[in-house]
């Protein structure tokens, strides 16, 4: 009879340290699954912030390349003498010169029109042949700090088509009220 107890407690014993062995290891597997997971993660998470700063990167010098060009507009002597010459001395020679310096800014995949707007914000000349009125943003702009005589960026706005624009706003320096 004492070998029949001792069978049954030894097969008791026996399916606890099973049950026991087989705990831990489903344990070990979910803990090594779940650092995997995380390391996972972690590394995901580090290369999607090295694609955002990369991407802040390049839009910041986007952004400057667009300022580079506009200050390079402002600056240009001959646009504010070519327009001076055509709004108040009426030389059509003047108004097709600025004209065409104008246009050829626009063939620059990065502009998309080239507008050119009096001292009263009037719109006297643009490459876009689609829209002629002046962007809420812009007059805004205008009407905040109309006698502005350096480059302001307008933020980022939809047109009524629903197309992103970053415009500037580029004053041609010089004597008398900037257009």
């Amino acid at each position: 009879m004492n070998k029949v107890i001792t069978l049954v407690r030894y097969s008791w014993m026996h399916r606890l340290l099973e049950l026991l062995i087989t705990l831990i290891i489903i344990g070990l597997c979910g803990f090594g699954i779940d650092s995997v997971l995380k390391e996972k993660k972690r590394y995901e998470s580090d290369r999607l912030r090295a694609i955002v700063d990369l991407q802040a990167h390049q839009i910041t010098d986007w952004l400057d390349e667009r300022r580079s060009d506009a200050e390079i507009v402002g600056l240009n002597p001959n646009l504010l003498d070519e327009y001076q010459r055509w709004i108040n001395q009426h030389d059509l020679a003047a108004a097709q010169q600025l004209q065409a310096r104008l246009a050829r800014l626009s063939v620059k995949k990065s502009v998309a029109s080239v507008s050119l707007y009096d001292a009263e914000r009037q719109l006297i000349w643009s490459t876009d042949e689609v829209s002629h009125d002046i962007p809420p943003e812009l007059t805004q702009l205008l009407a905040a700090n109309p006698t502005a005589n350096h480059i302001q960026r307008i933020d980022p706005y939809l047109d009524r088509l629903g197309h992103i624009h970053l415009d500037y706003a580029i004053p041609l320096i010089g004597a008398g009220p900037s257009p």
